[in-house]
């Protein structure tokens, strides 16, 4: 009886792990790589290895993709010059492989998968309250706000949006990657709204509301514009689908979202006010040489955008089949950036501020049927079981590799793959 207890808890430390790993996400990735460590090994030992094959391939549209990721840049270092930074992209993006081979050992159920992305969204929730509580402790005992590091004196005092946008987070993880993972815990709490809250069932509701609000308050304090975005399609779809259910539903969707945009417009126009006139500078008649941006030592983020996606273009049509390989892409975007007299970012050692972009300069033609298959082929899968959740949260993902260079980062690669891999079990879930 002891060897059967023991043998009990040893099945089930795997699982343990994961719920951590999904929990400690969005604390950033100082100590998610030891979890993973521990996951490998713990899940080696403990787990059944006579189901993994048949799990495999039943997701196999939601593995493969990502096993091609990494063949792919193992692939790119035969045509790149820069092998040590291909080595080191070989290293941060070896989630692409591990999961998808790591997790097949499990059998989750549907109850499994819902308390994996619980977990992550209370660890959103922890860090966003803890954030709130600080802004407004600063707020009260500080007659400035402070924005570290702006100037080469040092630190210099901003305004309140500044503050919010830079120094929000407890935490040191990019605005944008944060802001998706918001997105994902409001799609998560909207989609399981019954499920989500673990107190007593007649407070179930309010919990789950008062959590949808701080995630939202939470992405539009962070001010990110391209999930500000996704937030607004979120809202439009949502809005439709409750007028189907019920007038009084929709009043309330309606009011709710009002209220808040209401609330944050001054952040959300303070936010916006830059970008329209660095794209009135982009498209006035000037020449470009002449065009400020191009000379001043910090650019706005959409000009940037504009200059490192014109130089990308550009080298994009001169290796359109299969790129530069894996380690070269800073440096052949660096160089263009020098011959399209880009002084203002041509010394910086930018990516492509784009994860499509990324792959067609690293890779060329190959790279972009490799990525696009990475999230088609489990959207296809997806909408065909009618799973909603792992839709949107695929286009979520998608929608930000368009203006970020998302799977650049291990705070961008492993919540995607672990998602992607996670979400791969609810086909069978819901095919039965």
């Amino acid at each position: 009886m002891v060897n059967f207890r023991l043998h009990v808890k040893l099945i089930d430390i795997p699982f343990h792990l994961l719920f951590l790993l999904f929990f400690l996400i969005p604390f950033g990735t100082n100590l998610i790589s030891k979890i993973i460590i521990l996951l490998i090994i713990s899940s080696l030992l403990f787990l059944k290895k006579k189901n993994w094959l048949n799990n495999f391939l039943l997701r196999k549209e939601y593995l493969i993709p990502s096993i091609a990721v990494y063949l792919l840049y193992s692939l790119g270092l035969l045509w790149s010059d820069n092998i040590p930074e291909a080595l080191k992209k070989m290293e941060h993006g070896l989630s692409f492989l591990v999961f998808p081979l790591v997790l097949p050992l499990f059998d989750f159920s549907k109850k499994d998968i819902l308390n994996l992305f619980k977990s992550f969204s209370f660890g959103c929730l922890f860090i966003l309250i803890s954030s709130f509580l600080y802004f407004l402790y600063v707020s009260i005992t500080h007659d400035e706000y402070i924005i570290l590091g702006e100037i080469r004196a040092g630190d210099r005092p901003g305004n309140v949006y500044e503050y919010l946008s830079k120094h929000f987070l407890l935490v040191e993880v990019h605005r944008t990657y944060f802001s998706a993972y918001l997105l994902i815990c409001i799609l998560f709490v909207i989609n399981n709204f019954k499920e989500f809250s673990t107190i007593p069932f007649n407070k179930k509701n309010l919990v789950s509301i008062l959590s949808i609000l701080t995630f939202i308050l939470g992405l539009i304090c962070l001010q990110s514009k391209i999930n500000i975005a996704i937030l607004f399609l979120i809202f439009i779809y949502y809005t439709v689908k409750s007028f189907k259910k019920s007038p009084i539903l929709l009043f309330k969707v309606i009011l709710t979202f009002a209220t808040i945009l209401f609330l944050s417009k001054n952040i959300i126009i303070n936010r916006l006010k830059p970008m329209v006139k660095e794209i009135e500078n982009i498209i006035s008649s000037e020449n470009e040489n002449e065009k400020k941006f191009t000379k001043v030592l910090q650019p706005g983020s959409t000009e940037t955008r504009y200059m490192l996606y014109k130089s990308s273009l550009q080298l994009i049509g001169e290796s359109p089949i299969l790129g530069f390989g894996t380690g070269d892409l800073k440096d052949v975007l660096r160089n263009q950036n020098y011959k399209n007299n880009y002084k203002s970012i041509a010394h910086l050692n930018y990516g492509t501020h784009s994860q499509l972009l990324s792959m067609l300069v690293s890779f060329g033609l190959l790279g972009f049927f490799v990525f696009i298959s990475f999230f088609l082929l489990p959207l296809y899968t997806s909408i065909k079981i009618n799973d909603s959740f792992t839709s949107f949260i695929l286009l979520v993902l998608f929608l930000n590799c368009l203006t970020e260079s998302f799977l650049s980062r291990q705070e961008g690669i492993i919540p995607t793959v672990l998602f992607i891999t996670a979400l791969s079990f609810s086909k069978k879930n819901n095919s039965h």
